[in-house]
């Protein structure tokens, strides 16, 4: 497991909170069930970039091991940003303010993967601008960012070498 660690370019305590656990399981692998291709996808939701509480280091090592093993695409399930007014004292837990200066900072701190794309939909948080301002967040980081292709608000469908991928973020409950 170390030169694999060290293959992949971290520490055993950073792979621990990655996977959050010692035990791994092996993948299903479902290509028998849906096709004979196998396509690797990178996978992330709820990173509500803008909150005190983002872990962009983490998204960015996340993308690194990514590229290392070979994905083909990488997926956002919404919630891209933290949004405004979500909860009571999220005003408290914010630092970067407003639909436009949110964009710009995922624009510019999101991870980038050359010659791959991240495909993303929004949720909740990031339709809080559209709700108070009519910004579509999804448009502006699109806009932006030529490896970050927007498919809509909470639902998407998405295909991949003929292989159908639903994107869906759900609203209202907790983490």
């Amino acid at each position: 497991m170390d030169k694999k660690l060290k293959d992949l370019g971290i520490s055993q305590k950073q792979f621990e909170r990655i996977v959050q656990s010692k035990k791994l399981k092996k993948p299903k692998i479902l290509k028998r069930y849906i096709s004979d291709k196998i396509i690797k996808l990178g996978v992330v939701s709820d990173t509500h970039i803008c909150s005190i509480h983002e872990k962009l280091d983490e998204l960015h090592t996340f993308y690194d091991i990514c590229q290392k093993v070979g994905v083909d695409a990488f997926l956002h399930a919404g919630d891209i940003v933290a949004g405004w007014g979500i909860y009571h004292g999220q005003e408290n837990e914010v630092h970067t303010y407003g639909a436009m200066a949110q964009s710009k900072y995922v624009i510019d701190n999101y991870p980038k993967v050359k010659g791959l794309k991240t495909y993303f939909i929004t949720g909740n948080h990031c339709e809080s601008w559209w709700r108070k301002s009519g910004v579509d967040i999804g448009d502006l980081i699109s806009a932006g960012r030529e490896d970050m292709d927007y498919l809509g608000m909470y639902d998407a469908d998405l295909f991949l070498s003929g292989i159908r991928i639903r994107l869906h973020h759900g609203d209202g409950g907790g983490a």
